[in-house]
């Protein structure tokens, strides 16, 4: 008789990598990261790693910006008609800057996790289709952790932010 098949796909490792390990690991060895996300499928480190940065820089932007130049760009940009535009003008200017600094900053995270959930989703129905193992505890990990190359973006953002300093940086050459 042959040897009975064992499959090492699914065989975990005896000492997990750390955090820090996989965030290296996404940059310099994605098959290494990947394997360790098909075991271990942690969210947490990357989620504060990436949204703490992100909710500090958005609300940074949306405490120095010139409020009412800020919604004169915005308008400007949306391309509205005259009747629209007077329309938005006024929802806008109805909003205190701490009301928008709240809406961008946590509008930012809540996005994130939307695309990032959107993400999952759509590779956990395709996993099942295709009968994997991997449910979407695996697929927001890898979402998650495949997205720490943002934080370049966002240190961009901070030194844009940081070079200009009057208040005039429009929402759209925030992220270089």
């Amino acid at each position: 008789m042959g040897m009975a098949h064992i499959d090492t796909s699914q065989a975990i490792k005896a000492e997990p990598a750390g955090s820090v390990t996989t965030a290296i690991n996404i940059l310099t060895s994605p098959s290494e990261a990947f394997t360790e996300l098909g075991q271990r499928p942690a969210k947490v480190f990357p989620l504060v790693v990436i949204m703490f940065p992100l909710t500090a820089v958005m609300f940074w932007y949306f405490t120095i910006i010139d409020f009412d130049w800020f919604i004169d760009d915005s308008l400007d940009i949306a391309g509205l008609g005259d009747t629209q535009l007077e329309q938005a003008r006024e929802t806008m200017t109805s909003m205190s800057q701490t009301t928008f600094r709240m809406f961008g900053t946590f509008g930012s995270a809540a996005g994130m996790l939307l695309l990032w959930s959107l993400q999952a989703v759509y590779l956990s129905l395709v996993s099942a289709l295709n009968g994997d193992r991997f449910k979407f505890t695996h697929w927001f990990s890898l979402a998650v952790w495949t997205a720490l190359p943002y934080l370049l973006s966002i240190i961009g953002m901070a030194v844009t932010i940081s070079l200009n300093p009057n208040g005039q940086l429009s929402s759209t050459d925030l992220d270089p």
